[in-house]
């Protein structure tokens, strides 16, 4: 907005030195980034029932004077919650502009509604006192001692999925397990590959091991860090809920590259080609 870069049409027509385009949703201004967030009618509309309570019209149309008469006429504590809401105000827009339905204040407060929810979860989400963070990869990749498993997952445009656990002990491959279904993404698969392999931990009476996966969100979810990196909604409360399933086990989550992750790898590729129903564990003697 401060670079007149939010991507409407009338930003468009602007940068190609034609004449500027009207709101697609009031038809009457020209379709800048502060009539799209503040000033339209829908917009308006959007922040004056919203729990702020802004009464945009009367702000400024400069945008750095406008964005200092709303911090200071909210309260510090509101500063996240006015960013969720410009950002499901901007969202619900699109929507309305390239889904081509009616824009309904009622439905982009409820996004908003969600993020704020996100956000307290998330101010409150604290890993259990047994969940420890490596401190380094190295150090867990080149040490011998205790258990190590390793998970991946697979997945295909049809959302068939695979995922699989190898458990290794003093670096040899004791167990492995492998199951396959349909999953929304390719995160649910790692997701269920941990899931698959703590449920063996529980069954086995493993009490502590070190957990290596691919998926860098699901080590920063599990960790209780970064949660707001492009991080769905359903995917954070998924991930909490294996913390709370498994809060008993004494286990760390580390993120290791792929190249180092080939065997479960090929295995939740294996599970999720040949459709493997139920869990395969199979007593093996292997060394890496």
């Amino acid at each position: 907005m401060f670079h007149n870069s939010v991507p409407t049409l009338g930003t468009y027509a602007l940068k190609m030195n034609r004449v500027p385009d009207p709101c697609q949703l009031c038809g009457t201004e020209v379709d800048s980034g502060v009539h799209a967030l503040f000033k339209c009618p829908a917009a308006r509309g959007f922040w004056l029932a919203s729990q702020l309570g802004l009464y945009t019209n009367a702000l400024p149309d400069d945008p750095s004077l406008l964005l200092q008469g709303i911090m200071s006429s909210i309260q510090p504590e509101l500063f996240p919650s006015f960013a969720n809401h410009l950002w499901a105000l901007w969202k619900h827009r699109c929507n309305a502009v390239h889904g081509r339905k009616a824009f309904n204040a009622a439905a982009g407060l409820s996004i908003a509604n969600g993020y704020d929810s996100l956000t307290k979860l998330a101010c409150n989400f604290t890993t259990q006192p047994n969940l420890q963070q490596e401190r380094s990869q190295e150090s867990a990749l080149n040490n011998d001692d205790g258990m190590h498993c390793w998970i991946d997952g697979s997945f295909n445009t049809n959302n068939e999925g695979g995922w699989a656990f190898v458990l290794l002990e003093r670096g040899s491959v004791c167990w492995y397990g492998l199951d396959c279904g349909s999953i929304s993404s390719p995160f649910h698969g790692e997701l269920n590959a941990c899931r698959l392999a703590m449920k063996h931990f529980q069954q086995q009476g493993i009490q502590s091991c070190t957990i290596h996966t691919d998926c860098q969100l699901l080590a920063n979810l599990l960790n209780g860090v970064n949660l707001f990196d492009d991080v769905p909604w359903q995917c954070f409360t998924e991930t909490q809920q294996t913390v709370q399933d498994f809060r008993f086990l004494n286990y760390s989550i580390v993120f290791s590259p792929r190249e180092q992750n080939v065997i479960a790898h090929n295995l939740a590729n294996y599970a999720r080609i040949n459709r493997v129903v139920g869990v395969q564990l199979v007593r093996t003697c292997i060394a890496m």
